[in-house]
């Protein structure tokens, strides 16, 4: 898209119309279902706008998973520094919209497209921990490995995913996903920050997320 597109109110018009018609169709088809044909007319818009401003239908399909997830977390994550039981009661509360809007995001992560859109989700999840988390302060220490936020999203990503096809009772209800990717993070952080590395929060201040039992 070009610097007139994005001033361009018929532009700007025309992509809110792609990405709305295409949350619309992927709370109700998955991805691998829907057509060009169905996004344009449903947008009500040409077939070279779709292309024009998406590329493809992956493009469109990220672009949308990606804002309905932004939506989300602007909703339900703020920045909470090291108060592990505010972020605790965060990922609980984004837990619940996405439990609400399951089939959509389920419908986005299978078929062809799939991957793609959870790699860009994770992506998006990643800024997250570096910026809005209790455990940004431990991925900022000197000693923590490289790529460390992007790899605990992947995986978050990939557990969640699986969870949108459950039943959310019992060992998927809610409350016991919380504790379950509280349990994994604090693994894969301990795991990950040598003891006695420089800047490293101390016991105390990182006991709701270092000992799983106080969060399941």
């Amino acid at each position: 898209m070009t610097v007139t597109q994005i001033l361009d109110p018929r532009a700007i018009r025309s992509r809110e119309a792609l990405l709305n018609a295409a949350t619309v169709l992927l709370h109700q088809h998955h991805a691998a279902s829907i057509t060009a044909t169905d996004v344009v007319r449903e947008a009500q818009v040409s077939r070279p706008t779709l292309y024009q401003h998406f590329g493809d239908l992956t493009s469109l399909f990220i672009a949308a998973t990606e804002a309905r997830l932004r939506t989300l977390f602007t909703a339900t994550l703020q920045p909470v520094d090291d108060d592990y039981e505010a972020g605790r009661a965060s990922i609980i509360e984004l837990l619940e919209q996405l439990r609400a809007e399951s089939e959509f995001f389920f419908h986005a992560t299978r078929g062809s497209s799939g991957f793609a859109v959870l790699q860009a989700l994770a992506l998006v999840l990643a800024e997250r921990l570096e910026s809005h988390s209790p455990v940004r302060a431990i991925l900022d220490l000197e000693d923590t490995p490289p790529h460390l936020a992007e790899f605990l999203a992947h995986g978050t990503v990939g557990l969640v995913a699986r969870w949108l096809d459950s039943d959310f009772t019992g060992e998927n209800s809610v409350e016991a996903m919380t504790a379950q990717i509280v349990s994994l993070l604090a693994f894969q952080l301990d795991s990950a920050v040598p003891q006695g590395a420089q800047g490293a929060p101390t016991p105390s201040s990182t006991t709701a997320v270092t000992n799983p039992k106080k969060v399941a």
